[in-house]
């Protein structure tokens, strides 16, 4: 079967992997000039001066969670090393009140300072996790047609806090999260909130790499599709 896949990102290039695998016909058809989409890693595919040649930085895609065991078995089969991280957070708001994760607490503070930190921290993750607890509760595909600010609509630190996960999580404009899905909302929530986070060795494009030394289709640049049409085809 002839198989075009729109968008050379992560996802696309993956999906056109996965069916040239199965001995499909695939093209992928990408607008600009490079691949990666969200994937930006400095000296893979994105270049820098020659006297940084050696720095690989990534400016999209930094981790991933553990909980996408499917893509990790993936990295396994591409031969892509892969190794677990600690994530150091803070969030500073308006008013001058700030949250530091375990991480970056223990990095500024000692003695005392350092208890009043965690305590303040502690606070936060179990007033997250009450609301997250009855978010757990809902069922996605009731929220398929809905945003995630119809879901938590309320601006408390603790929602703050869940909104910033979802950012990260999905490499998305905090401004632009309230409307955002609920029914991704909700799978991030209910399946990713306390799983951990990896790193790609190497740079995260490192795996774009891998598949295009396997990959046997066709990739076209500076190609941006004019029209889209979707059709259902009944048997």
């Amino acid at each position: 079967m002839k198989i075009a896949i729109i968008g050379g990102g992560a996802a696309g290039m993956i999906t056109a992997y996965l069916l040239d695998q199965k001995g499909h016909a695939v093209e992928v058809f990408e607008k600009t000039d490079k691949l990666g989409g969200n994937i930006r890693t400095l000296n893979k595919n994105v270049s820098a001066d020659s006297k940084y040649e050696k720095l690989y930085l990534e400016g999209g895609v930094i981790e991933f969670s553990n909980a996408f065991v499917q893509f990790k078995s993936l990295l396994d089969k591409l031969h892509v090393p892969h190794e677990n991280v600690e994530i150091g957070t803070g969030v500073f708001l308006k008013n001058g009140n700030y949250y530091l994760s375990t991480i970056l607490a223990e990095s500024n503070f000692k003695g005392i300072g350092l208890i009043k930190e965690k305590v303040k921290l502690l606070r936060l993750y179990l007033t997250t996790l009450l609301v997250g607890f009855k978010l757990w509760r809902l069922n996605p595909e009731l929220c398929r047609k809905m945003s995630l600010n119809d879901i938590i609509s309320d601006k408390t630190t603790a929602t703050k806090w869940l909104r910033l996960f979802m950012m990260y999580s999905y490499s998305t404009d905090f401004k632009k999260l309230s409307d955002f899905s609920a029914e991704l909302a909700l799978h991030n929530i209910q399946n990713y909130m306390l799983s951990g986070w990896f790193r790609i060795c190497g740079g995260v494009y490192t795996y774009i790499e891998k598949i295009l030394d396997v990959y046997k289709g066709k990739v076209h640049f500076n190609l941006a599709p004019k029209k889209v049409i979707r059709t259902c085809l009944l048997y």
